[in-house]
């Protein structure tokens, strides 16, 4: 039998953490406070999850973000200094983390007349073009990278859109990719590590017209009720202060945060529930599971990186790295009011914790606003053709990138020959662009793109990807089968269970320009697209690359 607790409260999405007694601390996390630069989080009453607030356009298509500096009380009566992106035409903010937005896109995909995703950039003509104005209002200099968007390198947020101390961004962002969770963070180099990890990040969630119609089929889709996002992490903190003194290299912490709430609960109603997660942790990996009283209750993961699978799949124990994301729907009817169950992983960092507790489930009374919930059998009904098509491809261009340790820990090479051999690069540090590193696509372009390396989480910018084949096996299995733009690389030292190589075949729909005439209204400068491990530690150790789309 699940163990019994209290019913409490629903929360459905609100601007403030909750705080409880827990192991001698009050615990908190972000609440309501003015929008200013030293904005301070604040406690009520006790550890129910914290549900971001969705931020959407405006009557003109506008969205507005202020990056603040301030304070946040994860544990009561202990400021921890930390950052946060709010949203400047509401009076709500946090000191941590920032708001979900949330926009529409003119993606048809997945219906009669629709356009694969493989050739979606024929799409953009017509895009939902909103309006973003990122202003930052802390001491150091910022960026807001748009990790997951198919945007052009001129927008895409990375080290070249560098938002210095009291300055404001204003791109123009084209959404026509297909329904996904992407997510939006700072990308300077040599500082992503330490601001992520303070707080500046946030998700992004794209709908369309298949998302909608999911939606009225039956996918839970109230958002903060049976729809949760969850932002995974892990931090130290000395004292009950958040220890923000290291955090390069694989950082690997033994507190855990959902949302920034330190071991949370929510109540889940005894229906179907959906669950959007993202691994915003610097380095570490999960392998998450929801444990029922050591028994691993199954759930059906339902979408990765880059949008829905074809349909749903069962599985008992979901794997993550730094940067992915996946949705999945727990069924939660088979218990009764007041069991408790547990989202757990286990330790993959090495740091001694065996299995731990990220969050607990309450489960409640089911309502009407569950009790008509279903998983559909097709999520997208154009996957198959999309991956059917990617895959008959003939790359026009091979990719080798090798990720390796120490000093020198990024090699690459492009080819129109097949298995090129990597050589090392090195970004340039002394200047404001990385041409140093420099390689370069044509847009429109198939490349097939072969990563190699130990245990690390690979990442590439404006674009989304599919895998072809995992440590030299083409037999993908179903779960791993969709759009990603996060691939995870493990040598495992060479035994069976190995990542290494991973390949994936990859169209880039946007231009991403070193200098010249084609750079966009920034001519002259340099806006190409960041290749990357994305612990971010090594990112800022300079596990990175950039290359050009023309």
């Amino acid at each position: 039998m699940s163990k019994k607790i209290s019913r409490r409260k629903v929360i459905k999405s609100t601007a403030k953490f909750l705080a409880v007694t827990y192991m001698g601390h009050t615990l908190i996390g972000c609440a309501s406070e003015d929008s200013d630069s030293s904005s301070t989080s604040t406690s009520t009453s006790d550890t129910t999850l914290f549900i971001p607030p969705v931020v959407t356009p405006d009557g003109s298509n506008n969205i507005s973000l202020q990056a603040n500096e301030g304070t946040t009380q994860f544990y009561s009566g202990f400021d921890s200094v930390t950052k946060g992106f709010v949203d400047v035409n509401n009076a709500a903010s946090t000191a941590y983390l920032g708001p979900t937005i949330r926009v529409s896109s003119t993606n048809s995909n997945s219906t009669a007349s629709g356009t694969p995703m493989v050739d979606q950039g024929t799409q953009k003509a017509g895009a939902n073009n909103v309006n973003f104005s990122i202003s930052n209002n802390t001491s150091t200099t910022i960026s807001a990278h748009w990790h997951g968007l198919h945007i052009d390198g001129y927008v895409d947020g990375g080290p070249y859109n560098a938002i210095t101390a009291g300055s404001t961004w204003s791109p123009t962002l084209p959404i026509y990719q297909q329904a996904g969770m992407n997510w939006y963070h700072t990308h300077i180099h040599g500082t992503t590590a330490i601001d992520v990890y303070k707080g500046l990040a946030g998700l992004f969630i794209i709908d369309d017209t298949n998302s909608k119609a999911l939606d009225a089929a039956g996918l839970p889709s109230t958002y903060g009720v049976d729809d949760i996002p969850l932002i995974i992490q892990d931090k130290k903190f000395v004292n009950s202060v958040l220890d923000s003194s290291n955090t390069g290299g694989r950082f690997a912490g033994e507190t855990f945060l959902v949302n920034g709430t330190v071991s949370p609960i929510f109540e889940v109603e005894a229906g179907l529930n959906r669950f959007r997660i993202l691994n915003a942790s610097n380095a570490r990996f999960y392998d998450f599971t929801i444990d029922n009283d050591g028994i691993s209750v199954s759930f059906q993961k339902i979408a990765t990186d880059g949008g829905f699978l074809a349909a749903p799949v069962n599985l008992t124990s979901l794997r993550m790295g730094p940067g992915e994301r996946n949705e999945i729907v727990v069924d939660f009817s088979n218990f009764s009011a007041g069991d408790t169950l547990t989202l757990k992983s286990v330790d993959n960092s090495n740091t001694g914790l065996g299995s731990f507790t990220l969050m607990t489930f309450t489960v409640i009374a089911q309502t009407s606003q569950t009790s008509g919930n279903s998983v559909p059998t097709t999520l997208n009904g154009n996957f198959a053709t999309d991956r059917t098509t990617l895959m008959a491809k003939t790359p026009d261009a091979y990719v080798a990138i090798d990720l390796r340790g120490g000093a020198n820990p990024f090699y690459s090479a492009r080819s129109t020959t097949a298995s090129p051999t990597p050589v090392q690069v090195t970004l340039d540090t002394t200047t404001a662009n990385f041409v140093s590193t420099s390689t370069q696509t044509t847009a429109n372009y198939t490349e097939e793109w072969t990563i190699t390396g130990a245990n690390h989480p690979f990442h590439l910018h404006g674009c989304h990807a599919m895998i072809k084949s995992i440590g030299g096996n083409s037999v993908v299995p179903d779960e791993m089968q969709g759009w990603k733009d996060v691939f995870e690389v493990d040598s495992q030292n060479g035994t069976a269970n190995t990542n290494s190589p991973i390949v994936f075949l990859v169209q880039f729909d946007e231009k991403a320009y070193a200098s010249g005439s084609n750079a966009g209204s920034g001519a002259g400068t340099d806006f190409m697209y960041m290749m990357h491990c994305h612990i971010l530690g090594h990112e800022d150790a300079g596990m990175m690359g950039c290359f050009e789309v023309i």
